[in-house]
């Protein structure tokens, strides 16, 4: 019979030959070879079987091909195993491709969720809205999410666009106050506590 060490060794150059394919595929992506990229991990699958990442490495290939609904499929798969963000981050990126910004939006929210300090997810909302500056959701979105980080000059700059691109109301006042409050300048917190308070009486 096989020894535990010789067993143990096997399971090690098995991992080990796995990351190698991964990263020769990652490489490959890079590269825009994603049909190479799509064998390379293929191999790697029959090695390192359910691996997470070869999973997402394949929905990213996927989607370098514009195999968007194959690429999402493969996501929905690993949501049924086990919830990991990196899924959801992939999952907004092939919705963003498809310009279908509601459902990438449903998908950082998730990712969010999951992962509340993951600045990839701040930054795709920041692109979001640089695609279509009318996207008010996106703004506001990434506002709250700056300022439940307590990133609040980050959060005050995403509320001082909206101020200044949308109708104002009362509560974006007040929590811009908030966050002037939070930097210590307490004047110009009084200010828009002032400005909050008019537009509530209006």
């Amino acid at each position: 019979g096989v020894s535990n060490k010789s067993k143990s060794n096997q399971i090690n150059c098995h991992q080990f030959s796995g990351n190698l394919y991964l990263r020769k595929a990652s490489i490959l992506l890079q590269e825009d070879y994603a049909d190479e990229a799509l064998e390379v991990l293929e191999q790697a699958e029959v090695i390192t079987p359910n691996e997470v990442e070869i999973t997402l490495m394949q929905s990213k290939a996927l989607l370098a091909l514009g195999q968007h609904v194959e690429a999402l499929s493969l996501l929905e798969m690993l949501k049924e195993e086990q919830e990991v963000s990196e899924v959801y981050l992939q999952e907004a990126l092939i919705y963003e491709d498809l310009e279908q910004y509601g459902n990438m939006f449903d998908a950082l929210e998730t990712l969010l969720y999951l992962n509340p300090t993951h600045i990839v997810a701040i930054e795709a909302y920041e692109y979001a809205y640089l695609i279509n500056e009318n996207f008010e959701f996106a703004y506001r979105d990434r506002a709250e999410i700056c300022y439940e980080l307590k990133y609040y000059k980050e959060a005050l700059r995403s509320y001082e666009e909206i101020l200044g691109l949308f109708e104002p109301d009362a509560d974006l006042y007040l929590i811009a106050a908030q966050c002037h409050y939070h930097l210590n300048q307490i004047r110009v917190a009084k200010n828009y506590l002032a400005q909050a308070a008019l537009l509530e009486s209006m």
